[in-house]
């Protein structure tokens, strides 16, 4: 992938110190997803319940 690759060079260069770090972060990306999704169902049941405003939040 050439993505993958420019994160790797982009790292390296960066972050020379640690060179695992282009792979940590492509750890993350399903978690931040999985994390991305259950915000977005929280603030959907607030506005649902009428909690508060969306428009405040």
């Amino acid at each position: 992938d050439v993505l993958h690759e420019a994160l790797q060079d982009y790292e390296a260069g960066q972050h020379a110190e640690d060179p695992r770090r282009a792979g940590k972060l492509l750890m993350t990306l399903p978690l931040l997803r999985q994390t991305s999704t259950k915000a977005v169902q929280h603030f959907y049941s607030i506005k649902q319940d009428g909690k508060v405003p969306m428009h405040k939040l």
